[in-house]
């Protein structure tokens, strides 16, 4: 039975860490993050979405000097006597020529606010691409090294079988290694449900029907920052840059609403017949439809302000403050943020630093030691399989270490945007 469990393992393992070609249509294969990158801004929808709108705010940029409807007007009848008139008339209402500046300038602002937007949902998602991808590649290399440590569990399980049946160690030796080694099988198989469950993750993601499958080094290796990041790299946060937009997007509306309480200007022209007898110079003259008359219209619309317009301005500065109190706010949580960052980084590294420098290096003595000294008869089965377990700790642990770093890495990228 033990040694189906190993054919079926050896089976297993190729096709779910993707060392083999796979046969299934729906797996993705990815060669790098920035490849992966690339797919996502080419399919996410969400992200053509958020494009559409901010090219739909581009757009409306061009209405910033829209005029009211022209009004075309005629009557025809008996206006100012027995005789029948026509008169055509023409009107155009324009508001204050400070309007058009306001309106232009708050378009201006709404457009940077989607493009703002644009970006702070292209590095949220890119945030959790990351953090995916790094993810598959932990699980990736855990079943890896997990598979790696199974064969040696196998090889002293046959040991503690020929040990048995030459009479030298105990049934409980063998049952004990036994039960080692399907604690080993155990973990392998949470490790690839959860890497099959974050590559499906990824691949719908990047808007792929299946799973998603990257390419491997040697050995996993960290994200680790170049440098230490300052509190002025919050200047390029996605988040503060829209919520500082929003700021001027509500000033904006206020000067919009300022001037859209100026006059409006209402220009107009007439044009009339006077139809009948007159008397012009001294003597009576028919005029008919084809004698003209013109006029001009020059009007000025006034608002009755009866107190709507005040409690608008003040309702409007007040938001004014909210979004300033809000701005603030935001920048000491990222600042506070970006500090907790930093120093989980710098614990995360130290981790990874002792791990691969020192506990890993430390565990693998000790197991060849102690693989030299039982096979020897020195030590028994019981010291052999503490040192083991020692190493397999430290081996998974040294990865987690890894994975950690990556993690802090990231959360420190997703709040500067370097």
């Amino acid at each position: 039975m033990i040694r189906n469990k190993n054919l079926l393992i050896l089976v297993l393992i190729p096709l779910l860490l993707g060392e083999a070609k796979a046969q299934a249509k729906d797996t993705l294969h990815l060669e790098s993050l920035a490849q992966a990158i690339e797919l996502l801004e080419g399919k996410h929808q969400g992200l053509e979405a958020a494009r559409l709108r901010h090219q739909a705010a581009q757009q409306m940029r061009h209405t910033a000097y829209e005029l009211p409807r022209l009004e075309l007007g005629g009557q025809y009848g008996n206006m100012g006597g027995a005789e029948r008139d026509l008169m055509l008339e023409v009107k155009q209402s324009l508001p204050f020529p400070t309007v058009f500046g306001a309106k232009r300038r708050l378009l201006r602002i709404q457009s940077q606010q989607q493009g703002a937007q644009l970006a702070l949902d292209k590095q949220e998602l890119i945030t959790v691409l990351r953090t995916l991808y790094e993810g598959i590649r932990y699980q990736e290399y855990r079943a890896r090294t997990i598979a790696q440590l199974d064969s040696t569990y196998a090889d002293y399980v046959r040991l503690s079988e020929l040990r048995h049946r030459s009479g030298v160690a105990k049934s409980s030796e063998l049952r004990l290694s036994q039960l080692k080694r399907g604690k080993i099988a155990q973990q392998m198989s949470e490790c690839l449900l959860t890497l099959e469950e974050t590559s499906r993750q990824m691949a719908s993601l990047l808007g792929h029907k299946g799973v998603v499958r990257i390419a491997l080094d040697r050995e996993l290796i960290p994200l680790k920052l170049p440098r230490e990041v300052e509190l002025n790299s919050l200047e390029h946060n996605a988040g503060l840059r829209l919520s500082s937009i929003r700021i001027e997007e509500a000033r904006a509306e206020r000067r919009h609403t300022k001037a859209s309480l100026l006059p409006e200007i209402t220009l107009g022209y007439e044009n009339s017949s006077a139809v009948g007898m007159h008397e012009i110079g001294g003597r009576e003259v028919w005029q008919g439809l084809g004698k003209r008359f013109s006029s001009y219209y020059l009007g000025l619309s006034i608002p009755l302000d009866l107190g709507t317009s005040r409690a608008k301005l003040r309702a409007e500065r007040l938001e004014i403050q909210a979004r300033e109190h809000a701005h603030e706010q935001l920048r000491s949580d990222l600042e506070a943020a970006l500090c907790s960052a930093q120093e989980a980084y710098r614990m995360r590294l130290k981790q990874y630093e002792y791990y691969k420098y020192e506990a890993q290096p430390t565990a693998e003595e000790v197991l060849r030691v102690a693989d030299r000294n039982f096979r020897s008869g020195e030590i028994s089965y019981l010291e052999y399989l503490e040192a083991l377990e020692t190493m397999t700790e430290v081996r998974l642990s040294y990865l987690e270490s890894c994975y950690q770093l990556s993690l802090a890495v990231i959360h420190i990228h997703s709040l500067t945007h370097l």
